[in-house]
């Protein structure tokens, strides 16, 4: 048994992890390396066709563009720069997720943003409602390619497909599923042109892995194939010519993660919360998850982590 991303052959621990998010719990198995622990599937032979479909929650129509009044001016004042009054009091009272505003300051009117994993394209329909053009979203689980003008397209397909360069690329929760990421890493040096930018935002195994283990709501067994330490996905980048400018820690949300963790250790998926005699006393839990939320953002750490990159030449 060898790591997948440090080559290592020391294990620390192995464990089975139940599939939650649909409710199936089937068991997987999973081990966690000594040396860059890393907490990675066994086996990432599986057909994940069945587990990426319109339920799935980035592939589900339903939250496509659902963009209101409010939130459109907000949008438009951290992609587009307008509305600035408004648009900053807005983002106070809603406040953006951290990693939009990391995309937000690549952004500029010549710049071709690549958005791997793209899922429904949500992201991608709301930076074009805010006016931003060149867009291009690949998915290998969409139910079929999307050209909406020559500035914007979704793509079914994986990155292996692409034959072009871009200027910004970004990977949101996405970097996890991939069987093979020092590959991946690779094929994504090919698609980036001179001073490209890579934005990569990952789960990674620290606060909320280390209290719920295989209940984990980061893990997500069968979806997430690797779950990675700071250590390990710094060395991995590195090794694949990869300069990290910049590291973000966010908190932010954190105590839903903590919530579904805390379900899914109780043995209640999602969908059954509703039928659940046990959803009180969770539910009664969420005020102590904020409170560590809260913790968590004052002390600058959170399990959830974007990763500015260029590549070194």
């Amino acid at each position: 048994m060898t790591c997948r991303i440090c080559n290592s052959n020391h294990i620390a621990d192995k464990f089975y992890a139940r599939e939650m998010l649909q409710g199936s719990r089937l068991e997987f198995e999973y081990f966690i390396c000594a040396d860059c622990s890393t907490v990675q599937i066994m086996s990432t032979n599986l057909d994940m066709s069945k587990y990426y479909n319109g339920a799935y929650y980035s592939l589900n129509d339903s939250i496509k563009s659902k963009k209101n009044f409010l939130s459109g001016l907000r949008n438009d004042f951290i992609f587009a720069g307008k509305n600035q009054i408004t648009g900053r009091f807005l983002e106070k009272i809603f406040p953006i997720y951290s990693e939009h505003k990391v995309v937000a300051s690549f952004l500029q009117p010549d710049r071709h943003l690549l958005d791997i994993g793209c899922g429904n394209g949500d992201f991608l329909r709301t930076l074009r409602a805010s006016g931003v053009k060149k867009l291009t979203g690949i998915e290998p689980f969409l139910a079929e390619s999307i050209e909406i003008d020559s500035d914007f397209k979704l793509i079914k397909g994986d990155i292996s497909s692409l034959d072009e360069k871009f200027d910004l690329i970004r990977l949101h929760h996405v970097f996890e599923h991939v069987p093979n990421p020092r590959q991946t890493l690779h094929q994504i040096s090919g698609l980036m042109n001179d001073n490209a930018i890579v934005i990569l935002t990952i789960p990674i195994a620290d606060f909320v892995f280390r209290k719920y283990k295989q209940h984990a709501y980061v893990l997500q067994s069968p979806h997430h194939f690797h779950l990675f330490s700071i250590k390990g996905i710094s060395e991995l980048l590195t090794s694949c010519g990869f300069f990290i400018d910049s590291l973000i820690r966010n908190a932010k949300g954190i105590s839903n993660w903590l919530y579904i963790s805390e379900l899914w250790c109780n043995d209640v998926s999602i969908d059954e919360l509703a039928t659940s005699s046990k959803e009180f006393d969770i539910h009664r839990k969420m005020k102590q998850f904020k409170l560590m939320e809260k913790e968590l953002i004052k002390e600058g750490l959170g399990d959830n982590l974007t990763l500015v990159l260029k590549k070194v030449y």
